[in-house]
C-alpha cells in the first residue's frame, strides 16, 4: 500500500491510501464515435467524443437568464444528450437496447445507417467495439482502434469475442458465481446495472438500478440478488454464502406452500370423516381413535360376509339344474316316440285308404264284365279256347285274376285295421307319458329357474354389500391418507421453522467472517458522506441479514430525499475507494447520469465533483478508476476546463449544440 494522501475537504478522519496493485481500472472508455455510416472519412463522424481515467463530466449548460419570464427562453441543459449519451456507453459495454423505443425510433430516422463506435481498454489492451443503430446489421469488435475498425485494417470479430473478454475480467474476482437468491450464475449484465445507473431511476434507492420505463433489456433483478450483487463487489459474501442464502430462500417458499396447504388439506380430512361417520353411525371420537374404530367395524362387516353363504349354494343349484335337464330330455324322447307311431299311423291309413279306392274299382270292373256283351254265350270249354286262340279266352283270365286281387285286398285291408288300431293304442300311450315327463319338465325348469333367481339375488346383495364395504374402506383410507398428509405438512412446517433457523445461524455464522471487511466498507461509506456532507456528519453501514442498511447521521439518524440520494452516491463511491484501496472486486468504472441536482444543496453538488477529484489525487500516476457524471448544475469552476471537463458541452437551444447535432 502507498502512503496515505490526505484529502484537500477539510478535517478528515483519515487520508486515502490507494493500492500499489490496483493501477487501473478493470476496464476503461478512452472513447467514442457516432457515425452516419461505418466507414472512414471525418464526414460521417456525428460526434467524437475522448474519455480518459478519473473524473470525466459531460456538462448541458442551461441557460443563464436574470430575468426569466412566462412564455420566454428555451431549453438548454435537458434533452440535449446527456442520457443518450449513457445509454450508447452501456450499449457498447454489451446492454441490449440505447434508448426508450420512441426515442431509438427517432435516431433510427435521422441516422438510419448510424453506428456508436467505442474504444474500450480491458487489461491494458484496446478494444473496438461497433454496434448499428437499427437493427439487422451485425455488431462486431476487433482488437485495435477504432480508426482501424472502421477501415478494416485490423480484423473485425463477433461482438461475442469483446463480450467474453469483459465478463471474464469483470467477473473474475467477484468471489461468487451464483446469486443465491434465484440460483442463476452471476452475469455481468448484472454487474453492469449497478455500474451504469438507470436516469429513469432518478436515485431512489441504492439497491434501485434500473427502471421499467428505460426499456434497457437489462436482465430482472429482484432485491435479494442485487444485494448480493454488492455484498460480492464489497467482500461481504461467498458463494458459500449465497448457497445459504439460496437455501434459506427455498424453504421460506417452501414453508409458504406448507402453509396454504395446511387448510385445504385439513378441510379434505374433515370432509372425509364426515363422509365415514354419515356411512358409519356410531362411530365416535377423533382421529387418529375415529380411524381406528372404523377400522375394526370394516373388520367385523367383512369377517360378516365372509361367513355369509348365499342359499342355494353350487350344489344345490347344479342338481337342480341336472333335474330339469333329465326331465327335459325325457319329454323330449317321449315326443319324438309319438311323433314316430303319428307318422306310421298316417302311412297306415294312407296306404289302407289307397287300397280300399283300388278294391272298389276292381270290383265294379269284374260285375261289368259278367254281363254278355251281345247276349250270346259260348259253350266252347275255356282251354279249349285259349288252345284254339279264342280272343275272348283273356278276357276271361283277367276277371279271374281281378276276382283272385280282390281277395287279397280285402285281407290286406283287415290286416291294416289291425294295424291302424294297435299304433292309435300305442300313440295313446306315448301321448300320456309325454303329457306327464313334459309337466315334470316345466316344474323342473320352474324349479331350477326360481333357484337361479333366489341364487342370483342372493349374490347380487352379496356383492353389493361388499361393493359397499369397499368403499368404506376406499373412504376410510382416503380420510387417513388425508389426515396423515395434513399431519405431514404440518410436521413439515415445524421442521422447516427449525431449518430456517439453523440457515439463520450460519448465515450469521459466515458473515462473521467478514466482520473486517464489513468495517473497511463502512469506513469507506463513512469517507464519503464526511467528504459530501462535512465533518458533522457520519455514514454507517448495517449488515441485517437480508439486506444491508445504508444510514446517515447528524445528531441522529437522517431521511431526507436528499440524503437518499446522498447514500445512492457515497454508496458507489465507496466501492470505488475500497476497490482503489484493494479491498473487494468493484471495477472501479462508474456512470452516474444526472444525479437530481435539483434535490441536492449546491455545497453538497460541489463536493461531489471535487471528492472524485481528491481520489484522482490519491492515485500515483493516472487515476485508477473510472467516474462519468453528467449534469446541467455547472460544476466547480476549476473543474469546467480540461482534462475533466468532456468536450463539447453540449446545449439544448440549437441543434447543433445536441449529442447528436440534429433534433429528432
Amino acid at each position: 500500500m502507498s502512503a496515505q494522501v490526505p484529502l484537500p475537504l477539510g478535517s478528515r478522519p483519515r487520508g486515502l491510501a490507494p493500492s500499489i496493485d490496483r493501477t487501473a481500472p478493470i476496464f476503461w472508455i478512452r472513447s467514442v464515435l457516432l457515425l452516419a455510416e461505418l466507414e472512414p472519412g471525418d464526414h460521417h463522424v456525428i460526434r467524437r467524443i475522448e474519455l480518459r481515467r478519473g473524473l470525466n463530466i459531460l456538462w448541458a449548460r442551461p441557460a443563464q437568464e436574470e430575468n426569466v419570464r412566462a412564455f420566454d427562453g428555451s431549453l438548454r441543459g435537458h434533452t440535449a444528450g446527456k442520457t443518450t449519451f449513457c445509454r450508447m456507453l452501456r450499449y457498447l459495454l454489451g446492454e441490449p437496447s440505447f434508448g426508450p423505443n420512441d426515442v431509438r425510433e427517432r435516431i433510427r430516422k435521422v441516422f438510419p445507417h448510424g453506428w456508436a463506435v467505442g474504444e474500450i481498454v480491458l487489461g491494458g489492451q484496446t478494444w473496438t467495439v461497433a454496434r448499428a443503430f437499427s437493427p439487422g446489421a451485425h455488431p462486431v469488435c476487433a482488437v485495435g482502434s477504432a480508426a482501424g475498425l472502421v477501415a478494416r485494417t485490423v480484423e473485425r470479430r463477433a461482438l461475442q469475442d469483446f463480450a467474453t473478454a469483459l465478463a471474464s475480467a469483470v467477473l473474475s474476482p467477484w468471489g461468487i458465481v451464483r446469486l443465491g437468491s434465484s440460483d442463476r450464475d452471476l452475469e455481468l449484465g448484472h454487474v453492469l446495472q449497478w455500474l451504469t445507473r438507470d436516469q429513469e431511476s432518478r436515485f431512489a434507492g441504492p439497491l434501485e438500478w434500473r427502471h421499467k420505463s428505460s426499456e434497457s433489456g437489462a436482465p430482472d433483478l429482484d432485491v435479494a440478488d442485487r444485494t448480493a450483487i454488492v455484498r460480492a463487489a464489497l467482500a461481504l459474501t461467498t458463494d458459500e454464502e449465497q448457497e445459504q442464502a439460496r437455501r434459506h430462500t427455498d424453504l421460506l417458499r417452501e414453508r409458504k406452500t406448507c402453509e396454504a396447504r395446511v387448510p385445504i388439506l385439513a378441510h379434505q380430512a374433515e370432509v372425509d370423516r364426515r363422509r365415514l361417520v354419515d356411512r358409519l353411525p356410531g362411530l365416535q371420537g377423533d382421529p387418529p381413535l375415529l380411524w381406528s374404530s372404523a377400522s375394526s367395524a370394516l373388520k367385523d362387516r367383512q369377517a360378516r360376509l365372509t361367513e355369509e353363504r348365499v342359499s342355494p349354494d353350487d350344489a344345490e343349484l347344479r342338481a337342480l339344474h341336472d333335474r330339469s335337464l333329465n326331465a327335459s330330455t325325457l319329454a323330449r324322447l317321449h315326443r319324438l316316440e309319438r311323433q314316430k307311431v303319428v307318422s306310421l299311423l298316417s302311412g297306415v291309413e294312407n296306404e289302407r285308404d289307397q287300397l280300399s279306392k283300388d278294391a272298389a274299382g276292381e270290383a265294379d270292373r269284374a260285375m261289368l264284365a259278367s254281363l254278355p256283351s251281345h247276349g250270346l254265350l259260348c259253350d266252347v270249354p275255356l282251354v279249349k279256347a285259349r288252345a284254339e286262340g279264342c280272343p275272348l279266352a283273356p278276357k276271361v283270365l283277367a276277371d279271374l285274376a281281378v276276382a283272385r286281387n280282390q281277395r287279397t285286398a280285402q285281407e290286406t285291408l283287415s290286416k291294416q285295421a289291425e294295424e291302424v288300431a294297435s299304433l292309435k293304442e300305442t300313440y295313446r300311450v306315448l301321448d300320456a307319458l309325454f303329457r306327464k315327463s313334459e309337466a315334470e319338465a316345466h316344474n323342473a325348469e320352474t324349479v331350477f329357474l326360481r333357484a337361479s333367481e333366489r341364487r342370483a339375488e342372493g349374490a347380487l346383495g352379496n356383492a353389493r354389500a361388499r361393493a359397499e364395504a369397499a368403499s368404506l374402506e376406499r373412504d376410510l383410507r382416503l380420510g387417513q391418507e388425508s389426515q396423515r398428509a395434513a399431519d405431514a405438512v404440518r410436521e413439515r412446517i415445524v421442521a422447516l421453522d427449525q431449518e430456517i433457523r439453523d440457515s439463520l445461524a450460519r448465515q450469521a455464522q459466515l458473515r462473521k467472517r467478514h466482520v473486517a471487511s464489513l468495517s473497511k466498507v463502512e469506513d469507506c461509506f463513512d469517507l464519503v458522506v464526511q467528504g459530501l456532507l462535512g465533518p458533522t456528519s457520519y455514514g454507517h453501514v448495517r449488515d441485517e441479514g437480508d439486506d444491508l442498511a445504508f444510514g446517515i447521521e447528524e445528531r441522529g439518524d437522517r431521511t431526507s430525499t436528499s440524503l437518499t440520494i446522498i447514500k445512492v452516491l457515497a454508496l458507489d463511491l465507496a466501492a470505488i475507494t475500497a476497490s482503489m484501496e484493494g479491498h473487494g472486486a468493484f471495477p472501479r468504472f462508474l456512470i452516474h447520469d444526472g444525479p437530481r441536482e435539483a434535490d441536492l444543496d449546491p455545497s453538497v453538488y460541489a463536493r461531489l465533483f471535487l471528492f472524485a477529484r481528491a481520489l484522482e489525487e490519491a492515485c500515483t500516476g493516472e487515476p485508477s478508476f473510472q467516474y462519468i457524471l453528467t449534469t446541467t448544475t455547472a460544476p466547480p469552476r476549476e473543474l469546467q476546463v480540461a482534462p475533466w471537463l468532456i468536450q463539447p458541452v453540449l446545449d439544448a437551444s440549437t441543434a447543433s449544440g445536441r449529442l447528436l447535432g440534429v433534433d429528432l
